[in-house]
């Protein structure tokens, strides 16, 4: 199940690292309640064994969507980016929900970036390298601080379309 991942990952070129060790550069995102909270990204969702069992969403009881997978890779198979959200820490039931997170540029330009919530966290929104860098549509992980919103949506939003 990792082919098409693996070209992404290798192209990639990034060292994998631990979930512990996440960059020091964050975008602040308005939460639905307005409260704003940093968001990051971590390599280590795309370490090919690293398991959800193993984290927040692996034991919530209406995480469907996450426990069809083992390993968080496998879900970038079906949809376009994971995160890790302080929703799903304090209800389960926000895994496998996706969460649209909108960036404005000073230009105007705004970027979507659409993501399934297969991790919890504290006080912050944790995307993969890929979704984190799609904010500023310049592909690159150091982005500084932007100012973003986030909103839950249909998980169809998060799905990639299957030839």
């Amino acid at each position: 199940m990792h082919s098409a991942l693996m070209t992404t990952i290798l192209a990639l070129g990034a060292p994998l690292v631990s979930a512990a060790t996440l960059p020091r550069e964050v975008v602040e995102v308005e939460s639905r309640q307005t409260t704003t909270v940093p968001v990051s990204y971590a390599t280590a969702y795309l370490d090919i064994n690293l398991k959800i069992a193993d984290f927040g969403c692996g034991t919530a009881p209406n995480s469907s969507i996450v426990k069809n997978y083992e390993y968080f890779v496998d879900v970038l198979e079906d949809y376009y980016s994971v995160i890790a959200t302080p929703l799903a820490a304090t209800d389960k039931g926000a895994c496998g929900s996706c969460v649209e997170v909108t960036y404005t540029n000073p230009a105007g330009e705004k970027r979507k970036v659409y993501g399934v919530t297969v991790d919890s966290t504290g006080g912050f929104y944790n995307f993969d390298q890929v979704g984190f860098a799609g904010l500023d549509g310049r592909g690159s992980f150091n982005a500084g601080t932007l100012q973003a919103t986030a909103k839950t949506v249909g998980l169809e939003k998060c799905r990639r379309a299957r030839q």
